[in-house]
């Protein structure tokens, strides 16, 4: 009835004041007609627009949590790498039996050592391999999660493509 239509026409204001973040005392009024608005649209090109994966954060984000993985994988491997570490200390001592060390003149005997050590993994009880395995595991998991991301993303893809078509027909309609 013409008292339904008026009530929805209200409800429909206010929720494009709620959308828009205008408090629902204030009055709006359209200044087009939505087939001006449609005119400006160019449906053609939005329904054929390319789909980039690589714009999408999230996928973005995925992308780098394998990168962050496969490094973490090449961390654990080189724990089956051997290490050198060396070390060299330099100083100079008093060496004296009387507090004279603000004393010019005084001799300071220097010191040295130099060092190194090589650390060459053999057995580790099996740690570095489940450790290798497990990073391996988590790279599987975030490329199976990308797939699941890449497939979801196409999928609401053609979905919104879908219900635009439908929404165009039932308005032309």
């Amino acid at each position: 009835s013409r008292n339904d239509l008026a009530a929805q026409n209200a409800v429909v204001y206010n929720m494009l004041k709620y959308q828009l973040g205008i408090p629902g005392t204030k009055t709006i009024s359209l200044t087009q007609t939505l087939d001006e608005v449609l005119k400006e649209i160019a449906f053609d090109a939005l329904i054929n627009q390319n789909f980039v994966l690589d714009n999408n954060i999230e996928y973005r984000m995925i992308n780098m949590q394998e990168e962050m993985s496969l490094l973490n994988l090449k961390n654990e491997k080189a724990s089956y790498y051997p290490a050198l570490n060396g070390s060299i200390l330099l100083q100079t001592n008093a060496q004296r039996d009387q507090f004279s060390f603000m004393q010019t003149g005084e001799l300071w005997f220097p010191m040295s050592s130099a060092g190194a050590s090589l650390s060459i993994p053999i057995w580790s009880s099996g740690l570095r391999k489940a450790r290798v395995d497990q990073a391996k595991l988590e790279i599987e998991k975030i490329r199976n999660t990308r797939d699941q991301v890449s497939d979801g993303l196409e999928l609401d893809l053609m979905r919104s493509r879908t219900n635009l078509i439908a929404a165009l027909e039932n308005y032309y309609n």
